[in-house]
């Protein structure tokens, strides 16, 4: 890079000025980071809360095999199987045995492939489905 001989910097203010933008972008990048965290742990303190106060008033009813019987409140119904369905994608792909970033990310690269191949069977499985359904449809209609 040329420096402007009338901009009255040397080369040690250039690179000094490079350090000091790259360590504000990198503070920006990790001030974003905190808020993201933050934001998505004020989430989920809502979603127990929307949980928990629903399980208190009695609003939903769980059996002992913890499915839903009954909930008054749709979203806390959600919540619940939303979380029951997080924790079994959990225990299924073992990300509790993960011993680095690297091996967590192999592991919900080999999740997502997995997860991608099942959405593909099941929806070969819902055409093939529906295909006798309008086959069956047009018997009755003949």
């Amino acid at each position: 890079m040329q420096i402007s001989k009338n901009s009255g910097l040397n080369h040690d203010d250039v690179s000094d000025i490079k350090v000091f933008l790259r360590t504000y972008n990198d503070a920006i990048q990790c001030a974003k980071s905190v808020a993201e965290r933050d934001a998505q742990v004020h989430h989920y303190k809502q979603y127990m809360k929307i949980l928990i106060d629903s399980l208190k008033q009695d609003k939903m009813m769980i059996d002992s095999q913890n499915q839903i019987i009954a909930a008054e409140d749709p979203g806390a119904a959600n919540i619940y199987q939303l979380i029951k369905f997080s924790q079994s994608l959990f225990q299924k792909y073992k990300f509790d045995e993960v011993d680095s970033k690297k091996d967590f990310e192999k592991k919900l690269d080999q999740a997502i492939t997995s997860m991608e191949k099942e959405i593909q069977v099941r929806r070969a499985n819902i055409q093939k489905l529906m295909s006798e359904v309008n086959l069956n449809k047009k018997e009755i209609l003949v």
